[in-house]
């Protein structure tokens, strides 16, 4: 967590309004609410992707659950290969996500990561 949104979130928990935050860390109060909702759906995102890696097998977690960058998702997702799991990726091989616009040698590297983290790999090549 950056910074500032650490110290705006300790002043909140302290009981100081958005004005007095803002006066305190340099910024409007409608920063403030902006920092302190963008910190609170990531909580809950993140809440909730655990909850997902608690119950279900990593074959059937969704790609949003994967500890990818967004490229990577949207690459993965609705934006590229149309993958909704994990397991949907294990079909493609590297050559495979190669081809698909917006993963290069990085993100190809990153995806691989984020099954090898969960026990899944690539398909081989053919």
């Amino acid at each position: 967590m950056k910074q500032r949104t650490e110290t705006v979130v300790a002043l909140r928990e302290q009981g100081a309004t958005l004005a007095e935050i803002g006066k305190r860390v340099g910024c409007t109060r409608e920063r403030v609410r902006q920092i302190l909702l963008r910190h609170q759906r990531r909580k809950e995102a993140e809440e909730h992707a655990a909850r997902v890696r608690a119950t279900l097998p990593p074959a059937d977690w969704p790609i949003l659950a994967l500890r990818t960058s967004v490229r990577a998702g949207h690459a993965l997702g609705r934006w590229g290969l149309d993958c909704k799991t994990a397991g949907d990726v294990t079909i493609y091989s590297r050559a495979d996500l190669m081809r698909v616009p917006n993963i290069g040698r990085k993100t190809a590297d990153e995806i691989e990561a984020a099954l090898a983290e969960i026990g899944l790999a690539l398909a081989e090549e053919t």
